[in-house]
């Protein structure tokens, strides 16, 4: 089943860009399933589409909690106690921010250092980075949201035409101008 990120991938690869250019470091966002949906500013090139589940501990931390999660020096973060990669890790820091709508973690923005040069910047302005991810979380949250409003709504007028057309009595929508908006079948016969 695709998550909602998975279905805002072209503006979240905007905005995973935008992000990773002012911040001047790799920038994923990954959703509640740990399925990476975008990834810029990397070093290496890591596909998207691809689970994450066996390598983000501190991700993990983020979906769980809801609550975002930072690793200033290298192994200082609780999670990388337990993690299987800990020994192969080649992240230097790393700050990750979930993006919530309704209560619901739908996954989470961050920032990867791979570089000390990266990793000192992110250190010396964590609490400025962390605020920039943070309103990218919420306007991704904001975008999420009105996606998930808009399916509902569409699916309550699929639900009602539905009804409407199996009502056994005619029924005629108009709007204030008196122009026709729906007619069922039933409808359909009677004005005919």
């Amino acid at each position: 089943m695709n998550s909602i990120l998975n279905e805002m991938q072209p503006s979240l690869k905007r905005y995973s860009k935008i992000t990773s250019q002012v911040i001047q470091a790799t920038v994923s966002i990954i959703d509640n399933q740990q399925i990476r949906i975008s990834f810029e500013g990397g070093k290496w090139e890591c596909p998207v589409g691809v689970s994450m589940s066996d390598y983000g501990e501190i991700v993990r931390a983020a979906l769980v909690t809801g609550q975002p999660q930072i690793m200033l020096e290298p192994f200082s973060h609780p999670a990388c106690k337990a993690c299987v990669n800990r020994d192969t890790c080649v992240d230097i820091a790393e700050m990750w921010v979930p993006i919530v709508v309704s209560k619901t973690v739908l996954g989470v923005i961050g920032i990867n250092c791979e570089t000390r040069q990266q990793a000192q910047r992110v250190r010396k302005s964590h609490v400025v980075y962390l605020a920039f991810l943070q309103q990218m979380a919420d306007l991704i949250s904001y975008e999420a949201a009105l996606r998930m409003e808009s399916r509902k709504n569409e699916a309550v007028a699929g639900l009602l035409e539905t009804v409407v057309d199996h009502l056994d009595s005619g029924v005629l929508v108009a709007d204030r101008a008196g122009n026709v908006l729906r007619l069922n079948r039933i409808g359909r016969q009677i004005l005919q």
